[in-house]
């Protein structure tokens, strides 16, 4: 067994009780990079019986944060910036033989699930004459591999289990505060403004490669007798992203203000499992990959033109994710009696986004307000099972793929904003581009399975698949909200595309045989837009 956990804490902080007043620059900056790795290895040989097995765990938790939490009475510039690296790798083999029996059981969990933070706190201040940039910038993966073997004159028994969870806290604005703590005054004053948080993406949004959640499970058996083998994939990326400016902040701009939200959501799954008996051959395989967790940009405070009037400036509120789901798994046995295998493969994405003015927000810009939340899913579940036996064989592929995602953007009811110059604009969209005005190509949800079962006498096999794509949309303006375009428009738009395909292919050969296909595909997703 081997255990590896790290909980560290970096912190960058400006406390309560400080006042800084100087005339260049300020920043409060924290970077750490935090790495969990654990390996487990165990072999074991028994004359007559040979029983092993091996857990290998990676656990990375701790908290990077940088904040402001006194008062800046004056600064040229304030960046307040948390840089975070996060990985966890847990790698476990567990191999047994036996002259009359043997078994084996391996498993690994790596869990990567940091706070991360960059803010300036309930109750700080700043008056500064150039910009505010307040970063997050987290890259984050889980990678846990299980390989089980065993070997064994008459019986063998063995099991491979991988899970990997990518759950990170990403926290980054101005007054971001729990709903029962209490309401602090907050005041900024500022140039631009410009709050951003990424996860897995670069800061044009694009996804880095090899920042993900993944689970390889593989288990593999021989027994001259009998044989039977399992291999069990899990991975969750959830991350919970919030960039925000909370209630009781008063900002003043002098030329823009924007809060932006960027994430990339992978998780991806490939568990196999190989049986050979003499007379008796079971394999089976599961395979479970989610994309997760919640992705928000808010803004529930309060914003006029500052100390310049006749600015043009406004507010962009910009929420961008592309939740990503594969999963993979193959089940495959051989005897000389009888043969059964079965592969159930899941890929779900069930990610909240939101990007929203809150009931308390009360703005006042000359320039536009652009309230925009785009979505991209993407869920693909691919199956296998091969069936060969002298007397009966049989295999099973139930397999889903399922995106009950929700993209949401809005001004809520009780919020006030007026743009004397420019216009009022929200959009939501799932699988639309708003920079391209397309629609995203290669997305939804997509399943797909082979099946081969051949026997001399009796070969049974079924392949039921679904493909079930049902993203809800919604653009809103809440009941008594208030919103003024004096010299523009309001436009609220909600764009959505909803694919789903499910294909089988099911093959064998035997004295009699049993074949049931049933591939299923369903496109339900709800679109609105709501005055």
């Amino acid at each position: 067994t081997a255990k590896v956990g790290t909980e560290a804490s970096i912190a960058a902080q400006v406390g309560a009780d400080a006042t800084i007043a100087v005339n260049s620059a300020v920043t409060i900056s924290a970077v750490g990079n935090a790495q969990a790795d654990s390996d487990s290895l165990g072999s074991t040989v028994g004359f007559a019986l040979g029983v092993g097995a091996t857990f290998a765990d990676a656990i990375l938790e701790g908290s990077m944060e940088s904040e402001l939490a006194g008062n800046i009475v004056k600064a040229g510039s304030l960046s307040v910036t948390t840089t975070a690296s996060n990985q966890t790798t847990a790698d476990s083999t567990a191999a047994s033989g036996g002259i009359v029996g043997s078994g084996s059981g391996t498993e690994s969990n790596a869990r990567t699930m940091p706070q991360i933070s960059a803010q300036i706190a309930k109750g700080g201040n700043a008056s500064i004459t150039g910009d505010v940039v307040i970063t997050t910038s987290s890259v984050s993966d889980a990678t846990s591999k299980a390989l089980g073997v065993t070997v064994a004159g008459g019986v063998a028994i063995g099991a491979a289990i991988a899970n990997a969870d990518l759950s990170p806290t990403i926290t980054t604005g101005i007054g971001t505060q729990e709903a029962f703590g209490p309401v602090l005054a907050t005041n900024v004053q500022a140039n631009n403004i410009i709050i951003s948080g990424y996860h897995n993406v670069d800061v044009a949004g694009n996804a880095l490669s090899n920042y993900d959640s993944v689970a390889e499970a593989r288990a593999g058996g021989g027994g001259i007798l009998a044989s039977g083998v399992g291999a069990d994939a899990n991975a969750t990326n959830a991350p919970t992203m919030s960039t925000r400016v909370g209630t009781g902040v008063a900002i003043q701009s002098n030329a823009a203000v924007s809060l932006k939200t960027l994430g990339y959501n992978e998780a991806l799954t490939n568990a196999l499992a190989v049986s050979v008996g003499g007379i008796v051959g079971i394999g089976a395989t599961f395979s479970d990959a989610q994309s997760a967790g919640s992705i928000t940009t808010s803004f529930d405070g309060s914003l006029n033109l500052g100390l310049t009037p006749t600015g043009t400036g406004g507010l962009t509120l910009t929420n961008r994710l592309t939740a990503d789901s594969q999963s993979r798994g193959e089940a495959i046995g051989v005897s000389v009696g009888f043969t059964g295998v079965g592969t159930e493969v899941d890929a779900t994405i069930s990610t909240i986004t939101d990007s929203r003015i809150g009931p308390n927000g009360n703005v006042t810009v000359a320039g536009n307000v652009d309230i925009s939340n785009a979505l991209t899913t993407r869920a693909n579940a691919v199956s296998g099972a091969v069936s060969v036996s002298g007397l009966l064989s049989a295999g099973s592929t139930p397999t889903d793929a399922l995106i009950t995602a929700q993209a949401l953007a809005g001004i809520a009811g009780g919020a006030s904003v007026t743009s004397t110059s420019g216009g009022i604009y929200i959009l939501a969209g799932n699988n639309y581009d708003p920079l391209t005005d397309r629609y995203v190509s290669g997305q939804g949800a997509t399943v797909s399975s082979e099946l081969l079962t051949i026997s001399l006498a009796v070969a049974v096999s079924n392949g039921t698949l679904t493909a079930e794509s049902k993203a809800n949309v919604t653009a809103d303006v809440g009941t008594n909200a208030v919103l003024q375009a004096v010299n523009g428009t309001v436009g609220i738009e909600a764009w959505s595309s909803n694919f789903s395909d499910a294909s089988v292919v099911n093959n064998g050969g035997a004295l009699i045989r049993v074949a049931n296909s049933s591939p299923t595909a369903n496109v339900t997703g709800i679109t609105k837009a709501i005055v």
